[in-house]
């Protein structure tokens, strides 16, 4: 007489799903780190942009002195908008110099807001030549 099985025996079945347990846990870590990943990349694309804008504004401006009137922090919240300091996620550091000859430097540096020891985003510096300052109408 011959005994014909079907099927999986339980020893069988348990061995597959845990196999199946496990990859799936190291599938799904990718996912998580792939996200933070990718919202990191997006944050410092943005603070690239702020940071370009501000440079710009500097370079297009009258007189540095008209554009930002002194050192200072700009504030943004999650979605990059302006903001207060109390619902800041990001802030801009602007710092203007005068440098020789009339030519004046301008250096942005965005960071994350709040962190203990939050890291540089993005940093751009830039320099513009003006005319002298009681020319341009602008007093110090």
């Amino acid at each position: 007489m011959v005994k014909k099985t079907r099927g999986f025996t339980l020893l069988e079945v348990v061995v597959s799903i845990t196999v199946l347990a496990l990859t799936s846990v190291f599938i799904l870590q990718m996912f998580v780190v792939s996200d933070n990943v990718n919202k990191k990349a997006r944050a410092i694309d943005n603070a690239n942009m702020v940071c370009m804008a501000a440079v710009e504004s500097f370079k297009n401006g009258s007189h540095p002195h008209s554009t930002f009137k002194e050192n200072g922090e700009f504030y943004y919240n999650n979605n990059w908008e302006p903001t207060d300091a109390g619902d800041a996620a990001y802030v801009m550091k602007v710092t203007v110099s005068r440098g020789d000859a009339d030519i004046y430097l301008i250096g942005t540096s965005v960071y994350a807001y709040g962190a203990e020891s939050a890291d540089e985003l993005a940093s751009i510096a830039a320099s513009r030549y003006f005319a002298d300052i009681k020319t341009a109408g602008v007093s110090r």
